[in-house]
């Protein structure tokens, strides 16, 4: 997951050791709850001033009625 996100192990690691028991090994797959622990607090961490700024960085894909 760090490495998804570009950071290393350790970052989420300690998110986890504050907010709940972290894993024993970095190797470990994460439960639902620790998941949204680590979204929630990356989210909230790291707020964006406009999304503009990140919207054209990306190229949505085009979603089309059925």
């Amino acid at each position: 997951m760090a490495r998804d996100f570009g950071m290393p192990a350790k970052v989420i690691t300690e998110i986890l050791d504050k907010y709940a028991t972290a894993p024993k090994s970095n190797m470990q797959a994460l439960e639902d709850h620790e998941l949204s622990i680590v979204f929630e607090h990356l989210t909230q961490n790291n707020q964006i001033s406009n999304i503009a700024a990140i919207s054209s960085r990306y190229v949505f894909p085009a979603i089309h009625a059925l």
